[in-house]
């Protein structure tokens, strides 16, 4: 609600890109394609999902770190991309908490740490105004 409120993202009434979807957001569940993955569309959060097995978790970690998504479910639609990066800024640059997900003993992922994360922190300022 309160990226709609804040015009974060576009909305039914007002469907033009905002700097927040542009270039990540074709339409409110479609990724662009830049960032498009079979994998990512695929998983439980999309309509038509599924569980995915064991051994395609690691590719879908992978598939996640070539976008400026910081979840999964970040990535299933443009309002829960909003929530899931203001809250794990919050977390993790705000409070310091660290985010590392593991798959396996021997991978790790830290979304946070991506330069295509990053790139977004800038426009989670209104958030934070003093």
């Amino acid at each position: 609600m309160v990226d709609g409120v804040l015009g974060l993202m576009p909305t039914a009434a007002d469907p033009h890109e905002t700097p927040f979807s542009k270039s990540v957001w074709t339409a409110r569940t479609t990724i662009a394609t830049l960032y498009a993955s079979p994998l990512l569309d695929s998983t439980i959060f999309r309509p038509g999902g599924r569980l995915l097995r064991a051994g395609e978790v690691q590719l879908l970690y992978l598939a996640l770190s070539r976008t400026p998504f910081v979840s999964v479910y970040g990535s299933s639609n443009w309002h829960d991309d909003v929530a899931e990066l203001v809250a794990w800024y919050h977390l993790t640059q705000v409070l310091r908490q660290p985010y590392r997900i593991h798959v396996g003993s021997a991978n790790s992922f830290e979304p946070m740490a991506s330069e295509l994360v990053r790139s977004r922190f800038a426009q989670l300022g209104i958030f934070y105004v003093p």
